[in-house]
Protein backbone atom coordinates (compact mmCIF):
# COMPACT_ATOMS: atom_id res chain seq x y z
CA UNK A 1 0.00 0.00 0.00
CA UNK A 2 3.02 2.32 0.72
CA UNK A 3 4.46 1.54 -2.43
CA UNK A 4 1.00 2.14 -4.36
CA UNK A 5 1.98 -1.08 -6.12
CA UNK A 6 -1.48 -2.96 -5.40
CA UNK A 7 -4.97 -1.58 -3.55
CA UNK A 8 -5.37 -2.11 -0.37
CA UNK A 9 -7.77 -4.76 1.23
CA UNK A 10 -10.88 -4.11 3.06
CA UNK A 11 -9.00 -5.96 5.72
CA UNK A 12 -6.09 -3.31 5.69
CA UNK A 13 -7.98 -0.62 5.51
CA UNK A 14 -10.28 -2.17 8.80
CA UNK A 15 -7.15 -2.29 10.52
CA UNK A 16 -5.78 0.75 9.79
CA UNK A 17 -9.13 2.59 10.99
CA UNK A 18 -8.86 0.28 14.29
CA UNK A 19 -5.15 1.76 14.97
CA UNK A 20 -6.45 5.33 14.42
CA UNK A 21 -9.83 4.72 16.43
CA UNK A 22 -11.49 5.92 12.94
CA UNK A 23 -15.10 4.01 12.16
CA UNK A 24 -14.31 2.35 8.66
CA UNK A 25 -17.49 3.83 7.88
CA UNK A 26 -16.42 7.85 8.43
CA UNK A 27 -13.49 7.06 6.53
CA UNK A 28 -15.34 5.65 3.25
CA UNK A 29 -18.00 8.28 3.74
CA UNK A 30 -15.38 11.12 3.51
CA UNK A 31 -13.72 8.96 0.57
CA UNK A 32 -17.41 8.65 -0.94
CA UNK A 33 -17.91 12.77 -0.66
CA UNK A 34 -13.91 13.59 -1.82
CA UNK A 35 -14.65 11.07 -5.41
CA UNK A 36 -18.16 12.89 -5.50
CA UNK A 37 -16.89 16.16 -5.36
CA UNK A 38 -13.71 15.40 -7.82
CA UNK A 39 -16.46 13.95 -10.15
CA UNK A 40 -18.80 17.10 -10.24
CA UNK A 41 -15.83 18.86 -10.97
CA UNK A 42 -14.69 17.08 -13.88
CA UNK A 43 -18.30 16.63 -15.35
CA UNK A 44 -18.39 20.62 -14.74
CA UNK A 45 -15.30 21.00 -16.78
CA UNK A 46 -16.20 18.57 -19.75
CA UNK A 47 -19.41 20.75 -19.88
CA UNK A 48 -17.58 24.27 -20.23
CA UNK A 49 -14.68 22.43 -22.94
CA UNK A 50 -17.30 21.12 -24.49
CA UNK A 51 -19.36 24.10 -25.07
CA UNK A 52 -17.19 25.99 -26.25
CA UNK A 53 -15.83 23.47 -28.87
CA UNK A 54 -19.45 23.50 -29.75
CA UNK A 55 -19.48 27.50 -30.91
CA UNK A 56 -19.60 27.93 -34.26
CA UNK A 57 -16.47 30.06 -36.15
CA UNK A 58 -17.58 33.18 -37.82
CA UNK A 59 -16.59 32.45 -41.62
CA UNK A 60 -13.88 35.18 -42.92
CA UNK A 61 -15.97 37.76 -44.93
CA UNK A 62 -16.17 37.63 -49.08
CA UNK A 63 -13.39 39.51 -49.77
CA UNK A 64 -10.99 39.11 -46.56
CA UNK A 65 -7.66 38.38 -47.67
CA UNK A 66 -6.10 35.11 -47.79
CA UNK A 67 -4.33 34.21 -44.32
CA UNK A 68 -6.92 36.19 -42.55
CA UNK A 69 -7.52 35.49 -38.74
CA UNK A 70 -11.18 34.22 -38.19
CA UNK A 71 -12.03 34.51 -34.36
CA UNK A 72 -14.71 32.56 -32.65
CA UNK A 73 -18.03 33.33 -31.69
Amino acid sequence: MERGEKEASSELLASICRALEVPLSDMLSDVADRVSLAEAAETQMTAVLTEGLAKPIRRAQVGARRGAVVTAA
